[in-house]
């Protein structure tokens, strides 16, 4: 029997808030990301897109090794998979929905201020 995955800590330097865009169907979408560890000793991810609306992305999982980052939310379908930056201010990725693929860059909201 395999056990779900879990998980991972997060490096210090990746906590915090992240903000970016994309667009999809002629749309732009705001998408905010706060990343934190959490007591337990993993990750944690809050993922908030908005457009039309405003959706509250329930994240399942979230991974990091190394400089790549990535999160899950399998009840929207939704995975986002990047890579951090030097000087850990930029986060480089892909965001997909079922099977829409966009490119999404996420900049720490601290450190643009």
């Amino acid at each position: 029997m395999e056990l779900p995955p879990k998980s991972t800590a997060l490096r210090k330097e990746i906590e915090g808030e992240w903000k970016g865009d994309y667009e999809m169907d002629g749309y732009t979408r705001h998408v905010t990301l706060r990343l934190a560890n959490q007591p337990t000793g993993g990750g944690d991810a809050q993922l908030v897109i908005v457009g039309k609306h405003t959706t509250k992305v329930p994240v399942d999982l979230v991974t990091q090794q190394g400089n790549f980052l990535a999160l899950q939310a399998h009840q929207f379908g939704v995975t986002y998979e990047g890579r951090l930056g030097k000087g850990a201010d930029e986060i480089k990725g892909t965001f997909t929905l079922g099977p829409f693929e966009r490119p999404l860059v996420l900049r720490h909201a601290e450190k643009t201020k």
